[in-house]
């Protein structure tokens, strides 16, 4: 069963007394007793994949690292098998394994991607949240942020300087006389309010990353190129679905921008520090001429994850497409752009 006693048992230690913001998704989804509902539809949704594709999407759910990009997998299954569909996981088709494989004919073959942050980012904000648990053990209720550096020269500490810096706020707190600002580590900390509670907390500068019409357009392309063959072999229809971890910047309004032929961009960050907030070099275009793919590509699709359900699917039929694709479902919707897509 996916994520068992033994599993949860392993996992209920970790964690333990860190704000809410401070948990990731994975352990959330694992533990959380408001989340008893998504595990029920997760686990009915796992057991109809055949397999040998649900062991290996159930090893990938329960792992950390792969949770993010599992966890869009199985909210496509999810909601094509409430269409009505079976679709298989990582099923081999003429020596290429989509992710997602609907049984003919036609066949509908479904590649995915999902926007994660940039890996430096990740490091980044990973030692961001060591200082911000370090400063939540501070039994202050205040609300810190950094106001020097400014934010395009700020590098979060490593885990000794994090410790040291937790000190020095401490006693600075406890002291009963803080005010103003403190300086520590190469950082200016203030007090900007007063947090519910009983600890302080630190509004770490988190960053998302930036994505740009061109990543996107790109992204779509290198995967109709790697499935174009299997695809016209088979006769299939070909899908790709895009996703997007929370705070990753791609969005529905970004991917329809794109195949617009609109040159957008997307950041997303956490105000934790004041200064600029992004730099960012993108290319204009000349003109906005609606994106034409190989015609192997049936359609681009968008996956809006949910919670206590598994979300919905937003296609968009492509341009010059060989083989269209219909699959229709309550959870699943056409839209179609002024720029000439089909609806």
């Amino acid at each position: 069963m996916l994520y068992d006693d033994d599993l949860i048992g392993r996992l209920s230690s970790k964690h333990i007394g860190r704000p809410e913001w401070a948990v990731p998704e994975y352990f959330r989804t694992v533990l959380a007793l408001d989340r008893q509902g998504q595990r029920a539809w997760m686990r009915a949704s796992l057991e109809s994949i055949p397999e040998p594709g649900r062991a290996k999407l159930k090893a990938r759910l329960e792992s950390a690292r792969d949770f993010s990009t599992a966890y869009h997998e199985l909210c496509v299954t999810a909601i094509l098998q409430e269409a009505g569909y079976q679709p298989e996981y990582e099923r081999e088709m003429f020596g290429t394994t989509p992710d997602l494989l609907i049984p003919g004919p036609p066949s509908v073959m479904i590649e995915m991607w999902t926007r994660s942050r940039p890996d430096p980012i990740k490091k980044s904000n990973r030692r961001w949240e060591v200082l911000a648990q370090l400063i939540n053990e501070i039994p202050v209720p205040a609300g810190l942020m950094i106001v020097e550096p400014s934010r395009e020269s700020a590098v979060a500490p490593d885990s000794r300087s994090a410790k040291v810096i937790a000190r020095s706020l401490r006693h600075w707190l406890l002291s009963g006389t803080a005010a103003g600002t403190h300086d520590v580590g190469g950082f200016r900390f203030a007090i900007m309010f007063r947090m519910p509670g009983l600890y302080a907390a630190l509004a770490p500068p988190y960053g998302g990353g930036t994505v740009t019409s061109d990543i996107v357009i790109q992204v779509i392309a290198e995967k109709t190129s790697k499935y174009k063959a299997a695809a016209e072999s088979g006769d299939a229809r070909l899908i790709v679905v895009l996703a997007s971890e929370p705070a990753a910047s791609l969005t529905l309004d970004l991917l329809k921008s794109a195949l617009a032929g609109k040159q957008a961009v997307s950041t997303s960050f956490s105000v934790g520090t004041p200064g600029l907030l992004s730099r960012t070099t993108v290319p204009m275009r000349a003109t906005e001429t609606p994106e034409v793919f190989d015609p192997a590509l049936s359609a681009v699709a968008w996956l809006n994850p949910g919670i206590s359900d598994p979300g919905t699917l937003v296609v968009i039929r492509a341009l010059a497409a060989k083989r269209p694709v219909q699959v229709s479902g309550s959870l699943i919707t056409f839209e179609a752009l002024n720029n000439g897509l089909l609806p």
